[in-house]
């Protein structure tokens, strides 16, 4: 995980509450991300 804040520069230890990101195309970076090998 640490890797996915860093590269959508998360800092959830900074929220009260976490989200994961206010982008609407998170999903689709997230996607091909994870696919990268």
């Amino acid at each position: 995980m640490q890797r996915y804040f860093q590269l959508f520069g998360l800092q959830p230890h900074r929220t009260e509450s976490f989200k994961l990101s206010s982008d609407p195309f998170f999903v689709e970076k997230l996607r091909e991300v994870v696919q990268t090998p």
